[in-house]
């Protein structure tokens, strides 16, 4: 009896002592303290800021913020060293829409249930938006040249070997990309050099015709095969995005826009024409409608409303679509015209080229669109921050401020096809 009175007790003891152990345990918490930078710095876009952090009784889950008050903004970090206690974290300030102010760097470390965490404090101020210049490509034949032109004009090339006539410059990345029609690569380029910095090989068969077209969003640079693939790329040309269109349909032009991805497409082999609102992320389709003809250019003027352009019994055609109703409305005719480009100034503002003229309207008020320029331009461009339009027409970019009379700012050997502005976000 005596025997087990002791087993009993001891048992007791074990057990009170376990779970002194575990409130023991339950009750540490994190150490944490950030040993560098010292707290007040200044970054800006692009920005890489490397902290060392000294993490103590952690369970090995450790997050890094950047905070505005109460409010936690994700910000793209990874951990670069690490050595015992010692945490290294490398931020990147890659969000161009990050406005000036003072922000916290907060990190959080856990154990268990119990958390620690320590902040300091950083100056971020935003790279104010300014227009480093603009690219052209031009060409004549099976050579075509790609022109850096910079804000206080000076001019580099680079020629290309191919039928390039497909540009897009994505100025987050800071990468521009040009693509021929049929045998070639999708060539990547810099403003500066404008050395190459990758090429892509198209696996379509030698050739048949590879690219249809070539745009830029926000972030990444997108190209519309002949195969009816989309691809996305990023700045070292992996794809970040890939998907197709269904039922053979060929992409022919593209625009992104809040609405989503709305691509003019043509059905291999045949005339018909289709118009595929796609989710900008996975490229399903959320909406369909028939199109009367080739789109030659997209815009968006809000409201749910893109704008287009293509020809259709000889002549140019604009059209309104709106994502909402699916409904496509022919907005306005230039009989016996070729449309060549599409302009957005504002949401109530397009302008339009045909083959000897550009005209202008108001794509959410029906009317006749009024002549505003005598010549054509195959391609055109708007800086908002100096309100001046450019325009590729024949050998030369022309700049119109206020709609004034245009002049003149580079004349290149061979006919522009396309002009991308570039600006430094």
């Amino acid at each position: 009896m005596k025997r087990l009175q002791v087993l009993i007790y001891s048992l007791i003891g074990l057990l009170f002592l376990t779970q002194i152990s575990c409130e023991k345990e339950n009750n540490v918490y994190p150490r944490v303290v950030i040993k560098y930078p010292l707290s007040g710095g200044n970054y800006d876009f692009r920005d890489t800021l490397r902290m060392g952090v000294e993490v103590v009784n952690d369970d090995g889950r450790v997050s890094v913020s950047l905070m505005d008050g109460a409010r936690v903004i994700s910000v793209a970090h990874q951990l670069v060293y690490q050595q015992g206690s010692l945490h290294e974290y490398e931020l990147y300030f890659t969000d161009k829409n990050l406005k000036s102010g003072k922000y916290e760097i907060q990190v959080l470390a856990f154990n268990g249930e119990n958390r620690g965490s320590d902040f300091s404090e950083i100056r971020y101020v935003e790279l104010p938006l300014r227009l480093k210049g603009f690219m052209t490509l031009s060409g004549n034949g099976n050579i075509a040249t790609v022109t850096s032109y910079d804000s206080i004009g000076n001019i580099k090339d680079i020629q290309l070997n191919g039928d390039y006539p497909y540009l897009a410059f994505n100025s987050y990345q800071q990468v521009g990309v040009a693509a021929p029609e049929v045998n070639g690569q999708l060539t990547a380029f810099s403003f500066i050099s404008p050395a190459a910095v990758f090429s892509v090989t198209n696996p379509a068969n030698e050739g048949l015709r590879q690219y249809e077209y070539l745009f830029s969003d926000d972030e990444l640079n997108y190209a519309l095969e002949n195969n009816g693939r989309i691809r996305a790329y990023n700045s070292d040309g992996l794809v970040a995005k890939s998907f197709s269109l269904p039922n053979g349909y060929i992409p022919q032009k593209g625009k992104i826009a809040e609405p989503g991805f709305l691509v003019a497409a043509q059905l291999d082999g045949t005339n018909s024409f289709q118009l595929f609102l796609l989710n900008p992320q996975n490229g399903s389709v959320q909406k369909q409608t028939n199109l009367p003809g080739k789109v030659v250019s997209i815009g968006y003027a809000g409201q749910s409303t893109f704008v287009l352009t293509y020809r259709k019994n000889g002549d140019a055609i604009i059209g309104t679509y709106n994502t909402v109703s699916n409904l496509l409305t022919e907005y306005g005719k230039i009989s016996g015209a070729k449309p060549l480009s599409l302009l957005r100034i504002s949401d109530n503002e397009f302008l339009i080229s045909t083959e000897n003229k550009i005209l202008r309207f108001n794509p959410h008020s029906p009317q006749i669109p009024s002549l505003l320029y005598s010549f054509a331009a195959a391609d055109m461009e708007y800086d908002e921050l100096a309100n001046q339009a450019y325009f590729a027409s024949g050998k030369n970019v022309w700049i119109a401020n206020n709609w004034q009379a245009p002049y003149t700012v580079l004349t290149t050997n061979d006919s522009i096809r396309q002009i991308e502005l570039v600006y430094n976000k």
